[in-house]
């Protein structure tokens, strides 16, 4: 194997294994909140800092392969296409680290909420999960699929926001951290949505923006 090819190798692989570290923290987020493990969050939170080396690798790696080996065409794209993925990859173990912070700070909330939460996660982890197949087997028509799933994950967050708000009363005190969590779920998404159109890029170089 050329030189090139085996450093977009190893690129590829350190992206995957940070999109991996991600679906990890994230899926031990929603664990914890589901079970109120406290601990559990704290570990999620300690954690963190690996997906951030991991980005940090992602760049410096890249700058490496550009500047020494001059990378064109599709290479030189998953080399640029690749630090934006790593950027959301990082904010979506951010938003991981924000529901761990949740589970720590806010008391038990009652099954039924958890329920509803429980929904949403689930949704997102899908998405998620198919989003980061996309970086071992990148397809355009299979990028496109995976976008629109964001639009079921909106569809349950605006119907559970509305019914937090609706049944303020019971947990009135914390409906601003339920909600600010909420909208961290979601916003997970609207991540995952720009890796697929990322994805796109680098296998065609065409730009689509979902929104």
């Amino acid at each position: 194997m050329h030189t090139i090819e085996r450093r977009m190798a190893d690129f590829n692989s350190i992206l995957i294994d940070m999109a991996e570290s991600v679906y990890g923290a994230l899926d031990g987020a929603f664990k914890a909140l589901r079970e109120q493990d406290k601990d559990a969050a704290l570990t999620i939170m300690e954690n963190d800092e690996k997906i951030n080396h991991s980005e940090a690798m992602i760049h410096t790696q890249a700058i490496e392969i550009l500047t020494l080996l001059q990378p064109l065409a599709k290479d030189l794209r998953l080399l640029i296409g690749g630090i934006r993925i790593a950027n959301d990859l990082e904010r979506i173990g951010d938003y991981a680290k924000s529901i761990a912070r949740f589970v720590i700070k806010v008391p038990k909330l009652n099954d039924a909420l958890l329920g509803r939460i429980d929904n949403l996660s689930i949704q997102l982890m899908s998405n998620i999960r198919d989003t980061i197949d996309l970086l071992s087997h990148p397809d355009v028509k299979r990028a496109y699929e995976v976008a629109l799933k964001d639009d079921d994950l909106d569809h349950i967050f605006r119907a559970l926001l509305l019914s937090v708000v609706d049944d303020q009363e019971t947990i009135a005190s914390n409906i601003i951290e339920i909600s600010g969590m909420l909208r961290n779920i979601e916003r997970a998404g609207d991540h995952a949505t720009n890796i697929c159109e990322i994805v796109i890029y680098i296998e065609n170089g065409e730009f689509i923006d979902f929104g």
